[in-house]
């Protein structure tokens, strides 16, 4: 049973200040770790594999907490999430690339990595509770995402958006699928927002669930981060979507 998101993982290209980004945004550093051992099961998902690397978890109520990456190496290319981020402060330096008519959010490159950039008229706080995902095939992602605890609330021919609700926290989690002509070959490196991670009971019986052959599934592998024992595996979906699974060890 998938209890919770428990992130989305921020491939980072400086590490020290996005952390005080997010902070002037409202989010609290969770904890931090440097030099902390890299699963030998991401090898493949990496461009590059070094044994260690860096990471922090940001978090701010009613947003998605955000896992900041520091993998040594990073890719021009954008990860395959693009984040929707509500109220964001006006930045001079940050480039508009167009709108998404459907969704009402404009295109910008903003520190480091594309976002998307939407008003929110019934809060001026800053709010991050919302993700686009391009898809080739609507139905193959909803079917995917399902599986993971999303549920379909709104479908069009070319968008289709899926809620959340957290078991522990009863938060609202959004994610819009875009149809797309193309989508790319996502990794853990990839510049910008690139995996979710979930919570869940038991990785053994969520893998029994979503198991098809169009879907990728690495090993599980043990961590301890934070003081707590983990144990972890890595799934490529079949948009080439990328997720990872928790599993608390108690």
């Amino acid at each position: 049973m998938i209890l919770k998101i428990d992130h989305i993982a921020l491939s980072s290209n400086n590490f020290e200040k996005d952390i005080v980004f997010f902070e002037t945004l409202g989010f609290n550093v969770f904890f931090k770790e440097s030099d902390v051992k890299n699963l030998e099961i991401k090898k493949d998902l990496l461009t590059q594999f070094y044994p260690n690397h860096d990471l922090c978890l940001l978090t701010k109520k009613g947003s998605y907490n955000i896992e900041l990456l520091n993998h040594r190496n990073i890719n021009d290319k954008d990860g395959f999430i693009y984040p929707v981020f509500q109220n964001i402060p006006n930045n001079k330096r940050w480039h508009s690339e167009g709108e998404i008519e459907e969704l009402k959010v404009k295109i910008k490159i903003g520190p480091g990595y594309k976002f998307l950039d939407k008003e929110n008229k019934v809060s001026n706080d800053f709010l991050f509770n919302e993700l686009v995902v391009n898809s080739i095939n609507l139905e193959q992602s909803i079917n995917f995402w399902k599986s993971l605890g999303f549920e379909l609330i709104e479908q069009s021919e070319t968008l289709a958006k899926m809620k959340f609700v957290s078991l522990l926290d009863h938060n609202n989690y959004f994610i819009y699928l875009k149809k797309a002509n193309t989508i790319g070959n996502n990794l853990l490196d990839d510049r910008g927002f690139n995996s979710v991670a979930f919570i869940c009971k038991s990785i053994d019986r969520v893998i029994r669930k979503i198991k098809n052959e169009k879907i990728i599934i690495t090993k599980q592998q043990d961590l301890t981060i934070n003081h707590k024992n983990l144990k972890i595996c890595f799934i490529k979906g079949p948009q080439n979507e990328l997720v990872e699974l928790v599993e608390l060890e108690y």
